[in-house]
């Protein structure tokens, strides 16, 4: 686990500071951490797959969206991920970056799944990814 919970951000939300050698790590790391505020993933099943592709021309802008489209299937179609895979690349024509990716969960079951907190929405508020030297790094927060 490469993300840690920052209790001294945000009083109200939750705030999580992410840090992976790889960018796609980074989404995935993220989309775990989102879940997990929702749900102990461990009582969740990877019955589904449910596939995502997002095209944004800034990656800062491609994780808000891949984070606002977990919490939209959560919200439409009460799902939550167990497991999360990211491809991402970039596209020279369009000079957008792709994201590909698969979420394998489970409808949620409030007696089966141990639940935790809602998120609302994912806030823009310090909202950041940026490339260092060691790899990427990105701090979220979430309106719960």
């Amino acid at each position: 686990m490469s993300y840690k919970f920052r209790e001294d951000i945000a009083m109200a939300d939750a705030a999580v500071e992410i840090k992976c050698k790889k960018l796609e790590d980074v989404f995935r790391e993220a989309a775990e951490a989102t879940t997990d505020i929702m749900v102990n993933r461990k009582t969740l099943k990877a019955k589904k797959v449910r596939k995502v592709a997002l095209k944004n021309a800034d990656l800062e802008q491609l994780l808000l969206k891949w984070l606002e489209e977990i919490v939209f299937i959560k919200d439409a179609h009460n799902f939550l991920g167990k497991n999360f895979r990211v491809k991402i690349k970039e596209n020279k024509k369009t000079k957008e970056f792709e994201l590909e990716g698969k979420i394998n969960g489970e409808e949620v079951d409030q007696k089966r799944h141990e639940i935790r907190t809602d998120v609302k929405a994912v806030t823009m508020h310090m909202f950041s990814l940026k490339k260092e030297k060691s790899g990427w790094e990105a701090l979220v927060i979430l309106d719960t």
